[in-house]
């Protein structure tokens, strides 16, 4: 209630709204379940990741829910950012191209244009991946173009400027349920994608409220496991248009992606060490006990 809310401690936490990947926090958002564990969480929405991560180095937000690059990024700058907790195991993004298309593997990419979010993003870095996997050379064998996420993208999938579009949930359900696409690329490799970031100062300031979104986090978490469709409604006060049995299946398809009891992984967090590495953004590895801290959440009882 906004009475009860008013009189909680507030957590600013900033999103890349537009797609499901935060899926446990979107619901927990929207059910009221920040509030019953004792914590308001306010929601601040942002188009990228970097806007984001200066926003939470300027406090003007205090927690972000990103990818684990940016934690490295700015550990390797001496800010004390760390991750609280994995929301998201994986790339997120899928290479979706119509079903009239030929090409059905990146094997077959040679000469394609393809769409990503924007340049060096988490869609731009997955595709490059599975064409270099592929054996073939992302600057030179296909044209990549930046053309956003969502509406713009499909427009461009519709209108044929491109073969195909990395593509989120629950894009990826609405246009593939019916038969018109299909899915070409699915990188399946583990990839820290969602984390809780935040200055370690700020949690050691607001521990109370912090726990309290934490917690919410792992028992909205574990009903979702359970009860999938509990997260249906909740999840479509953020997709009106999506229908009930798309968005189900959107989540069944999200759900085996969140990490048990939402701690962060070395499976997980390494890969983006080594990515983030080979693309010249860190020079030295960040060690996991540096970037990492499991000890709120396993603190929880």
């Amino acid at each position: 209630m906004p009475g009860e809310s008013a009189d909680l401690p507030t957590v600013r936490v900033g999103l890349i709204c537009g797609g499901m990947t935060p899926m446990v926090a979107q619901v927990a958002l929207n059910d009221g379940s920040f509030e019953k564990a004792g914590v308001h969480v306010e929601k601040d929405c942002f188009t990228g990741g970097p806007q984001a991560v200066q926003a939470l180095v300027g406090k003007s937000i205090d927690a972000f829910i990103g990818s684990y690059d940016h934690v490295l990024r700015q550990r390797a700058r001496s800010i004390d950012v760390k991750v609280y907790a994995e929301l998201y195991n994986g790339y997120s993004y899928e290479l979706i191209a119509k079903s009239s298309v030929a090409m059905t593997s990146l094997a077959q990419a040679k000469g394609q244009t393809f769409a990503v979010t924007a340049a060096g993003a988490l869609s731009d870095d997955a595709l490059r991946l599975g064409l270099t996997a592929a054996g073939l050379n992302p600057d030179r064998d296909v044209t990549i173009v930046a053309t956003g996420s969502g509406a713009p993208m499909v427009a461009a999938l519709d209108t044929d400027r491109v073969a195909a579009g990395m593509l989120a949930e629950p894009t990826i359900t609405q246009l593939t349920d019916g038969g018109k696409y299909k899915v070409v690329f699915d990188p399946t490799q583990p990839f820290a994608g969602n984390v809780i970031m935040a200055q370690t100062a700020f949690v050691a300031a607001n521990r109370r409220a912090f726990v309290a979104m934490l917690r919410a986090l792992r028992t909205t978490a574990a009903r979702i496991a359970s009860d999938p469709q509990s997260a249906v409604e909740p999840m479509r006060k953020d997709f009106p248009a999506v229908s009930p049995a798309v968005m189900l299946a959107a989540i069944k398809r999200t759900i085996p992606h969140v990490p048990k009891g939402l701690l962060a992984d070395r499976r997980s967090t390494d890969p983006v060490v080594a990515a983030t590495l080979k693309k010249g953004d860190i020079t030295t590895a960040i060690p996991f006990e540096a970037a990492v801290d499991n000890s709120v959440l396993e603190s929880i009882r």
